[in-house]
């Protein structure tokens, strides 16, 4: 049956770099680390299970629409708006033909948005940009169209990709269902930075995914920190990994994009990272627990507890101070309480 709702989530990829931001004193901070110019590692873990082939209603963002007027007038649909350390939108340039970095120009010509460098080299400073009209778009966000939201979220990657600046990206999947079962995941993409050939080699391979697995979202992000540790693969027989992360000041970052509740998703492999996998102390943890949720299709609540493991561990002893991982969910359409919580904690 197909779900008529809001196209919210199309924004919230973009909306990851916006919200921490309100924590710090500058807009640059999410993509600095100790020192600026050190671009941190983000790592998307892409949802290729076979829901994503569901249909939902979606409004896509159109620059040759005028948007109606409910945040700016039209006559400043051009005007250029960067994000304030405190939330705020404050003029940037009067034109987008003004702003001086070159991918910046095509991104807002194009998609209304961009967030990176802002120079005429595009090397610095960092910062969020909206157009005026792409701000009103915003604002009177809604829904025509049905598509597969493995579509939609294709689409949400790419205009990401070609909006960004200045920090290293990769892609992960969940492995595909052998004799009806899938465990763990697997880098469909390494990190790299996003020149020219890389961005179009990541674009390439996210069309490229199909969907037609299960859910293993604990197992998949367990599998996330193996790689950034770097050594052997859990999941995949015989994969070594290099380490992406290149210095002891580098941010690391996971971004969850996925449609519902966690399936086959109960590898005992779960259960050593604290507390018989309850890394939490919610007792929900491991299966059997006295408050387990009992998910259908052997799931579990197993992914909070592996995001804390991740965020508490040093994952790079051989490098100075503590190297770990910041996790984010993006929900498409199907609201779960395991997200809440995640968010919470």
């Amino acid at each position: 049956m197909k779900n008529s709702i809001k196209a919210y989530f199309i924004l919230v990829l973009f909306l990851f770099f916006l919200v921490p931001i309100t924590l710090h004193a500058k807009d640059t901070d999410l993509y600095m680390a100790s020192g600026e110019g050190v671009e941190p590692n983000i790592l998307v873990m892409f949802d290729n299970s076979g829901s994503m082939n569901e249909e939902i209603q979606v409004y896509f963002y159109d620059p040759n629409i005028l948007y109606d007027p409910l945040v700016v007038l039209q006559l400043n649909r051009n005007t250029v708006y960067y994000r304030t350390s405190g939330g705020a939108w404050s003029l940037f340039a009067n034109s987008i033909a003004d702003v001086a970095c070159s991918a910046a120009r095509t991104a807002l010509t194009n998609k209304g948005h961009y967030e990176g460098n802002t120079n005429s080299s595009c090397s610095r400073p960092n910062r969020t940009l909206r157009t005026g009209n792409y701000r009103n778009y915003l604002a009177t966000i809604g829904g025509d169209e049905f598509v597969p939201k493995l579509t939609v979220a294709k689409k949400v990657i790419e205009d990401f990709l070609n909006t960004i600046n200045g920090v290293r990206i990769g892609m992960m999947v969940f492995n595909r269902a052998i004799n009806d079962n899938s465990e763990g995941g697997r880098i469909h993409s390494t990190i790299k930075s996003l020149d020219d050939a890389g961005r179009n080699q990541l674009i390439t391979d996210v069309q490229s995914i199909v969907a037609e697995t299960w859910t293993p979202l604990a197992e998949t992000l367990y599998e996330a920190g193996r790689y950034f540790k770097g050594g052997p693969s859990y999941f995949n027989s015989g994969v070594v990994y290099t380490s992406p992360i290149q210095y002891y000041c580098q941010r690391n970052y996971v971004i969850i994009i996925t449609d519902g509740k966690p399936t086959k998703d109960r590898n005992t492999i779960l259960k050593t990272i604290g507390n018989n996998g309850d890394a939490d102390g919610d007792r929900r943890e491991p299966p059997g627990a006295p408050n387990d949720p009992n998910y259908p299709d052997e799931g579990s609540d197993y992914l909070d507890d592996v995001a804390k493991y991740l965020y508490d561990n040093d994952l790079r002893t051989d490098l100075t101070g503590q190297q770990n991982i910041i996790t984010y969910t993006i929900g498409l359409a199907e609201y779960h309480h395991l997200h809440d919580r995640f968010h919470r904690e």
